[in-house]
């Protein structure tokens, strides 16, 4: 699982190639829409802390790019996303849990 594009047209594509992602896949960037999914089906899509990293390092870059006007962000294969990762976040610990920055976003 690793991110790809059809057709790199631009240096985004290039640097988001070379990027090494592993639960997101940007598929393409045509007409100003960039289409990206996640990529974890054996989870479903679970939005892990390593998935979420990847997603706003993908975002952020869509945002420096004069080429990219809309974001679609879809699931792969079968699911969008079931949600956070239970297990990940269960590990963590109760304390820790609470700490996680992600429900203030």
């Amino acid at each position: 699982m690793n991110c790809f594009l059809d057709k790199p047209v631009n240096s985004m594509a290039w640097a988001l190639q070379a990027s090494g992602l592993q639960d997101i896949v940007v598929t393409r960037l045509v007409h100003g829409v960039l289409q990206i999914a996640f990529n974890c089906p054996a989870v479903r899509n679970t939005l892990r802390t390593a998935t979420l990293h990847e997603l706003a390092f993908v975002l952020e870059a869509a945002d420096r790019e004069s080429e990219a006007m809309v974001v679609v962000i879809a699931g792969a294969p079968a699911v969008f996303a079931a949600g956070a990762d239970l297990e990940e976040l269960a590990a963590l610990g109760s304390e820790a849990a609470l700490a996680d920055p992600r429900p203030a976003h």
